[in-house]
């Protein structure tokens, strides 16, 4: 039993979204690689975000949080919130940072306890705390799945569920391969017509949960409506 807890994959049981980092120089290439087109994504400007929002930039940390060398750090989303839990190897010094970090900011909190550091701010930062402090394991299918230096765990809406990506990113792009669970099949043999002229395409039809996302897709874009898709056996 004590072996089976040890290789779960636990995340925050309040979060809709979870980033997992345990190496994160390919995150790095890749922001340092899109910054030449967007300045905002150097890793200096999303580091300085990290370091107001979670007090740790995930990209070039500060060895006076005291956090240990090795294991993952999981920043977590939710609404109103975003979170970080990091394993620490120095509790004093955690301590320390965090105090310093929580007195120069409204909307944080944070405590040091079972050898992780565990910071949030935004309006609902502690519900987003008590969330990190309790957390839930992965269903395995996904799990199987949250492996490598980076991976995303992601809650969606009928009629998808959740999923989980592990990213390999470089400084050449991101690639993500994994599992999305849905009430229904997202996908359908080959699309039925080539795409060209469409405002995306992917290389296979959808099936029912497919098209459903896609509808909430198109309508979160605030683009014209297709009733058709509510009909259609598959789409590209």
């Amino acid at each position: 039993m004590l072996a089976l807890l040890a290789a779960a994959v636990l995340i925050p049981g309040t979060a809709d979204a979870v980033l997992s980092v345990e190496d994160a120089s390919g995150l790095r290439a890749l922001l340092t690689a899109a910054a030449v087109h967007a300045p905002s994504l150097a890793p200096a400007q999303v580091g300085a975000s990290l370091r107001s929002d979670v007090g740790v930039d995930l990209l070039d940390e500060d060895a006076s949080w005291g956090l240990a060398r090795r294991g993952p750090r999981l920043l977590a989303i939710s609404r109103g919130a975003v979170g970080l839990s990091a394993p620490v190897a120095d509790a004093k010094a955690a301590r320390k940072a965090l105090a310093a970090w929580l007195a120069h900011g409204g909307h944080r909190a944070g405590k040091v306890g079972g050898g992780r550091l565990l910071t949030a701010s935004g309006r609902n930062a502690q519900a987003l705390l008590a969330g990190l402090s309790k957390s839930l394991p992965l269903p395995g299918n996904l799990a199987a799945r949250a492996k490598g230096p980076a991976w995303i765990w992601m809650r969606f809406a009928e009629p998808l569920r959740a999923g989980v990506l592990a990213l390999d990113a470089s400084s050449t792009g991101l690639v993500a391969r994994g599992l999305v669970l849905a009430s229904s099949p997202i996908l359908s043999g080959a699309p039925p017509a080539e795409c060209e002229g469409g405002i995306g395409c992917v290389r296979a039809g959808l099936g029912p949960a497919g098209i459903g996302a896609l509808s909430i897709a198109l309508d979160q874009l605030g683009l014209p409506p297709q009733p058709e898709l509510r009909t259609a056996a598959r789409a590209t």
